[in-house]
C-alpha cells in the first residue's frame, strides 16, 4: 500500500540472497525494479535453477544472463552461489564453449553442489575449495576433468547417462560414488581410484570394465555391468586375458595394486549382477577367484571372509 512500511527490503543482504534462491531466474531478475536496495540484489542470489522450462526465449539470453551473474575475472566479484542446477538441453547449442567457463566460475566461488545436465566437458581437472556433491547427467567427459584431486571436500559422485572419454576418476575425498548408463569408451582399461569410498553403484555400465584401486572403507556396493560391456581383453595367454596382462593390471611385471575389481575385496555388502556368459577375474585378489555366469542374470553376494 502507498506509503506503508518496505519491511523486506529492510532484511539482511544474507536473507535476500536466500530467498532470492527460491525464486524463477526470471521472477529473480524482475526483483531490480521493486526498489534501489534491490537493483542488484539478484546478482548475489545463493541458489540458481536453470532450465528450458524456465521460459529462454533465445539461448543468446541465457549467455548474457550468465555472463553478467558470473563475470568474468579479475577484477569483478566472486559467485557466492551455494548450490547450482544448470540442466542445458536445447540451450546452449552454438555456445558450448561458454558452458566450462560458466562451470569454472560457479566453482571458483562458494558452491557447494553443482549440478549440470547435457554439456561437454573436458581438460583442465575441475577445481574448488566448497565443492560437496557433484551431479553429471547426459554428459560427454573426456581427458582428465575428473582428477578431482583439487577437490578436496568433495563426498559425494554422481554420473549418469554419460559418455567418458577418460582413462581415470580419482578422488582422495569421495565416500558416494554412483555411475549409472555411461558408456566407457577410452581406450585403456579405465581406473577408479577413490580410496575414501564407503558407498559404491556401478550400474548398467558399458565399455571396459574398470579397474579399482584399494577402497579399504568400501561397506556397500552393486555392481551391475551393461550386456555389452567388456570384462576382458585379448591380450593374455591364448587371446584370453581375465584381468592378468599388463594393461589390466596397471603395470608390466602383473604385481601392482590393480587387479580387475580386486578393490572390491573388503567390501562388507556386495551385489553383483551380471548377463550371460560375463566372466569376473580376481573378484578378490587374495583368492583369484574366477567367476563364469551362465544363468540370464545372476547374483553373487559377499563378505570379506569369503
Amino acid at each position: 500500500m502507498p506509503g506503508s512500511e518496505d519491511r523486506i527490503s529492510a532484511l539482511p543482504d544474507g536473507v535476500l540472497q536466500h530467498v532470492l534462491g527460491f525464486l524463477s531466474v526470471h521472477d529473480a531478475v524482475r526483483t531490480s525494479v521493486l526498489a534501489g536496495r534491490w537493483r542488484h540484489a539478484w546478482k548475489s542470489m545463493r541458489r540458481l535453477r536453470i532450465s528450458p522450462e524456465d521460459g529462454w526465449v533465445r539461448p543468446e539470453h541465457l549467455k548474457d544472463f550468465l555472463d553478467t551473474l558470473l563475470p568474468e575475472p579479475p577484477g569483478h566479484h566472486v559467485s557466492i552461489l551455494q548450490e547450482a542446477s544448470l540442466h542445458l538441453d536445447e540451450l546452449v547449442e552454438e555456445y558450448d564453449a561458454h558452458v566450462q567457463g560458466w562451470i569454472r566460475r560457479i566453482l571458483a566461488g562458494q558452491a557447494q553442489v553443482l549440478n549440470v545436465t547435457f554439456a561437454a566437458l573436458e581438460n583442465p581437472p575441475l577445481v574448488s575449495r566448497h565443492l560437496r556433491k557433484l551431479e553429471l547427467t547426459d554428459m560427454v567427459l573426456k581427458g582428465s576433468i575428473l582428477d578431482l584431486a583439487s577437490c578436496p571436500v568433495l563426498e559425494d559422485l554422481t554420473m549418469a547417462s554419460c559418455v567418458l572419454f577418460l582413462d581415470k576418476i580419482s578422488s582422495k575425498s569421495v565416500k558416494r560414488l554412483s555411475i549409472k548408463s555411461c558408456d566407457f569408451v577410452c581406450d585403456c582399461r579405465p581406473s577408479i581410484a577413490t580410496p575414501s569410498l564407503v558407498w559404491l553403484l556401478l550400474d548398467s555400465f558399458g565399455g571396459k570394465v574398470p579397474l579399482f584401486g584399494s577402497m579399504p572403507s568400501l561397506k556397500t556396493a552393486l555392481v551391475r555391468p551393461a550386456a555389452y560391456s567388456s570384462d576382458c581383453c585379448k591380450g593374455g595367454y591364448m587371446g584370453k586375458c581375465y584381468g592378468s596382462c599388463a594393461e589390466c593390471t596397471g603395470d608390466d611385471d602383473h604385481t601392482g595394486c590393480w587387479v580387475l575389481l580386486g578393490g572390491l575385496s573388503s567390501v562388507v555388502n556386495l551385489e553383483l549382477v551380471a548377463h550371460t556368459g560375463m566372466v569376473y577375474s580376481h573378484l578378490y585378489s587374495r583368492s583369484s577367484v574366477s567367476l563364469l555366469f551362465s544363468s540370464s542374470i545372476a547374483i553373487f553376494k559377499a563378505s570379506p571372509t569369503v
